[in-house]
């Protein structure tokens, strides 16, 4: 599914200690007895991470961690062989808890608030990733940052490999500086872009994003509704099936990034080409569109599991197969 050569570096550096409870039916005000519950690693960099290596892809994650929910997250990391750049925070990492009630198959998320980072650790793990960035072919910065990390941190990052690597960005918190440097893409869902340009309607926001920032797609997911890639001159419109039995949302945005990292990644591989090449060669818009689809069945596969950000390869198939998709010009 993947290209074993692909070097994928993703900036999570907000991770989680994750518990999921579920109940047969969560009344709120209420005691209420779940009838399972699981932990694990998580946070969006890392449920990019476990996309990425069911869809063929060993990636490095670059993040902090501190306190015993900090530990838990790296000794589970290291039992499953997945590659990190941590450095440990004197701040704990912060633990989320996932609610889902059978009864009317709704989730709700308990965040606690993020780790405050000081600047020697910031230091020391921008020093970590230098090492790496002239080995890095594909980019995800993925999530919330942490209150001490600096506007300019993955801004800089950004701007050091963009010219030689995908650099796919899905986030909207204090980002307007991130989209200066220079993504390639930009995904976030349908209230995110609301909030982040101040406009309910979507082709008008993604394309204020176009015309104000050196960004060359903008991936709108809304859900289980329909989503929508915008480029400067066109955009796709995408008719999602719909899901029954869906189990736990939470991760399939971030399976998406990581399905979307995979798609222009092998795209630049079995081209040999860079992305600067391949984006002003006019071929950026098909390698987009098939890599958004692919995304898009990704995270609807994930919904049909109850841990985050896993899914089945097959499923993943059988709902692309069906996803509809419209192509339009848009006026300039």
């Amino acid at each position: 599914m993947g290209d074993p050569e692909i070097s994928c570096l993703v900036v999570g550096l907000n991770p989680a200690w994750q518990k999921t409870l579920r109940f047969e039916r969560f009344d709120y005000g209420e005691v209420n007895r779940a009838v399972s519950c699981n932990a694990m690693a998580s946070g969006k960099g890392i449920n990019v991470v476990r996309a990425l290596n069911q869809l063929g892809v060993t990636p490095t994650i670059a993040q902090f961690a501190g306190g015993s929910t900090g530990r838990m997250i790296v000794d589970e990391l290291d039992t499953l062989g997945w590659r990190h750049l941590t450095v440990f925070s004197d701040s704990p990492t912060r633990t989320c808890t996932t609610v889902l009630s059978d009864s009317d198959a709704s989730m709700t998320e308990l965040i606690e608030p993020s780790p405050t980072i000081s600047e020697s650790e910031v230091r020391h793990l921008r020093e970590k990733i230098r090492t790496l960035l002239s080995h890095v072919s594909t980019m995800v910065i993925s999530g919330t940052v942490p209150d001490g990390i600096p506007d300019t941190f993955t801004a800089d990052l950004i701007r050091q490999v963009r010219s030689h690597s995908w650099v796919v960005l899905d986030a909207c918190q204090d980002v307007l500086p991130v989209l200066a440097a220079g993504p390639h893409l930009l995904k976030v869902n349908r209230a995110e872009l609301a909030i982040l340009t101040d406009r309910d309607d979507v082709v008008s926001g993604a394309r204020w994003i176009l015309d104000h920032y050196p960004v060359g797609a903008v991936g709108v997911t809304d859900g289980a509704q329909d989503a929508l890639l915008v480029l400067c001159d066109q955009a796709f419109f995408y008719k999602i099936p719909k899901l029954s039995d869906v189990l736990n949302p939470l991760g399939a945005g971030d399976s998406a990034t990581a399905a979307l990292a995979v798609g222009l990644a092998s795209a630049s591989s079995k081209a040999k080409s860079n992305p600067a090449c391949m984006i002003s060669g006019g071929n950026f818009a098909d390698i987009a569109n098939s890599a958004f689809r692919r995304a898009l069945a990704v995270a609807s596969a994930s919904c049909l599991t109850e841990q985050p950000a896993v899914f089945s390869l097959d499923t993943m198939a059988e709902i692309e197969s069906k996803i509809q998709v419209e192509q339009r010009r848009l006026s300039l």
